[in-house]
C-alpha cells in the first residue's frame, strides 16, 4: 500500500486516500472519530494518516462504519 494523502477539508476533518478508497478522520481536540478503514491491508496507512495528524491509534475514540464491505471495514481491527 502506498503512502495515504491526507486533505485538510474542514476544521477538523480529514480525508485520507489510499490508491483505490478512502476515510476521514474527524479530529476533536484530542480524540479522533474514524470513518471507515478500508481493506484489511490498509492498517498501516490509517496509522500513518493519524500520524501526519498528530494523532496515534490510542487517540481514536470512535469508528463509525457507512456499511459492510471489506473496503470499509477491512483496517478496523
Amino acid at each position: 500500500m502506498s503512502t495515504p494523502t491526507v486533505t485538510t477539508v474542514a476544521d477538523g476533518v480529514h480525508v485520507a486516500a489510499g490508491p483505490d478508497v478512502n476515510w476521514t478522520l474527524l479530529v476533536d481536540g484530542t480524540d479522533v472519530t474514524l470513518i471507515d478503514s478500508g481493506y484489511p491491508r490498509y492498517v498501516g496507512a490509517v496509522i500513518e494518516s493519524l500520524a501526519r495528524l498528530g494523532r496515534r491509534p490510542e487517540d481514536v475514540r470512535a469508528i463509525l462504519l457507512t456499511h459492510a464491505h471489506i473496503d470499509h471495514i477491512g483496517g478496523a481491527a
